[in-house]
């Protein structure tokens, strides 16, 4: 049934892997002549709330590690394995210089995923690495990892820039970042939440979220709303496992958008939810989209609806802790 625009039974099937999973549009075309050339690992995004990803690194050393519950179900894992080629080195941290100044060739305004083949925050990465001036003629011939990488950013004002990582603590080490990043952290369970957010209260972000997928926990009580807003987290992600499909209970899933609501921060319900709240012809009042409206249309029998699908705003709003 179509929801505006919005096909549930194409989500259900993508989510639970009967058609293309979640960001292989992304690899697809991370390998393709033109990417590998003009832009190097720098390819248009499958993943709902970006439109291209950056991956100049791959590669995670929280695998496989109490940090990181997921194991093999890891989705940059398993991209990896499907796709050798383009990661020779398999899961192990692994840079390419080649496309550290790919943003720049990307003229129109993006919103890109910064490693989303790996942890660029693991211990596997040093942001304080230095290239020796090895990578061609630029000013910044002699920066960090870090600083070329922020050197980039600084380049492309009309991008967006999302940074996600397993290791919140990670994140102080690149702390402050520019106004045109979005800085968040991943959570599996109410342990790894409540631990990101404490580490958030010292990261200097104009935009802070948090990504909870896939929700494994079956607990209502992840987290209180003061604790979001300590954290300066503007920003919400939910969404399921998938292949093998997981879904959390729409209990858990309801609460959170509670929590995020009552805190003041956007939230954004991945497609992979599809099948678990479109139940029947009507998703919850909570889950919908408020803002694309509400069509009943009871002659033909059936409702249209889409996700909650927010963003954050693109204002700067800086709100941290420093540590005494």
């Amino acid at each position: 049934m179509k929801r505006l625009g919005y096909d549930v039974q194409s989500s259900f099937m993508q989510a639970t892997g009967w058609q293309r999973g979640e960001g292989e549009t992304e690899v697809l075309f991370d390998g393709g002549e033109e990417s590998m050339t003009k832009t190097p690992r720098l390819s248009p995004s499958g993943i709902e709330y970006l439109t291209h990803t950056w991956n100049f690194g791959s590669g995670c050393s929280n695998f496989k590690t109490p940090a990181c519950p997921l194991g093999e179900h890891c989705w940059a894992y398993q991209q990896t394995k499907r796709y050798p080629a383009l990661y020779p080195n398999g899961f192990k941290p692994t840079l390419y210089p080649e496309a550290f100044l790919s943003p720049l060739g990307l003229k129109k305004p993006a919103r890109i995923g910064v490693c989303f083949m790996g942890d660029l925050f693991c211990d596997g990465f040093d942001p304080c690495e230095d290239f020796n001036g090895k990578l061609g003629k630029d000013e910044a011939d002699n920066l960090t990892l870090k600083g070329r990488i922020l050197d980039t950013i600084e380049k492309c004002p009309q991008h967006t820039f999302v940074f996600l990582t397993k290791n919140p603590a990670g994140l102080l080490r690149w702390s402050p970042f520019q106004d045109n990043c979005w800085v968040g952290f991943s959570a599996c369970n109410r342990e790894m939440l409540l631990y990101g957010l404490r580490q958030m209260k010292f990261v200097d972000a104009a935009v802070k979220f948090v990504f909870i997928e896939p929700m494994l926990q079956d607990d209502a009580a992840w987290c209180l709303p003061f604790s979001l807003v300590l954290a300066g987290v503007k920003w919400v992600i939910i969404g399921a496992q998938t292949k093998p499909y997981r879904p959390p209970t729409i209990g858990d899933v309801e609460a959170m958008v509670e929590v995020a609501d009552i805190a003041g921060a956007k939230v954004f319900l991945k497609n992979n939810l599809a099948p678990l709240l479109a139940m029947g012809s009507q998703i919850p009042v909570w889950a919908a989209d408020s803002q694309c409206g509400y069509y009943c249309d009871e002659e033909h029998g059936h409702i249209d609806h889409r996700l909650r699908q927010e963003l954050p705003s693109s204002q700067p709003v800086r709100q941290y802790w420093w540590s005494e």
